[in-house]
């Protein structure tokens, strides 16, 4: 990228009843209620693709808010190169309350999925340093206006089993599950 261009990206992922709604074909006539309770799902764009920023040896996946909750789409970015992973959101509406946290160890989490360090910048939320093992090495504490400074940033370059493969286990125990159940039904039926 050239010094002087500016790169855009988007939200790939939008926040189900926030920014969009599930088939909106069928629910277009709820368009002005929506907007009327704030939400603005037909106003906002997506990118079609995931983007990896370069700042010097970093290959940064910016992963925004909601985004966080799917591990397959934060993996997909180390797929593609990303070494260090940066999640960017709005947590100030959620208030003082356990979901700040939350948010922030869904962050430590992807970090141990993908083993790799995650800064985790909210304006008004909890703001860490992840390690790539999910420890929180720095925090800054909701809704308290201050910079964090963190210059030992670790950046990794091996890809996970989990990175290469996906979310393989849960996809197994859903199989596995199912067939339970269908032979426990058998039983009980038959």
């Amino acid at each position: 990228m050239q010094k002087d261009s500016l790169a855009i990206y988007k939200k790939i992922i939008l926040v189900p009843g926030v920014e969009t709604i599930p088939f909106p074909e069928y629910t277009i006539f709820l368009k002005d209620f929506i907007s009327d309770v704030g939400a603005q799902f037909f106003l906002l764009g997506v990118s079609k693709e995931q983007t990896i920023f370069k700042v010097k040896e970093a290959r940064i996946a910016p992963i925004i808010c909601y985004e966080l909750m799917y591990g397959e789409f934060v993996s997909e970015f180390v797929g593609k190169g990303a070494n260090l992973l940066c999640t960017i959101t709005n947590d100030g509406w959620l208030g003082d309350t356990d979901w700040q946290q939350h948010h922030l160890y869904l962050g430590a989490l992807r970090s141990i999925e993908t083993r790799r360090t995650m800064l985790h910048c909210s304006n008004m939320g909890a703001s860490a340093v992840i390690s790539a093992k999910g420890e929180v090495l720095k925090e800054i504490p909701y809704n308290k206006r201050t910079a964090l400074a963190y210059s030992e940033v670790k950046l990794y370059e091996r890809q996970t089993f989990y990175t290469r493969y996906g979310d393989y286990i849960g996809r197994l125990a859903l199989i596995l599950s199912v067939f339970w159940i269908l032979y426990v039904l058998k039983k009980l039926i038959g």
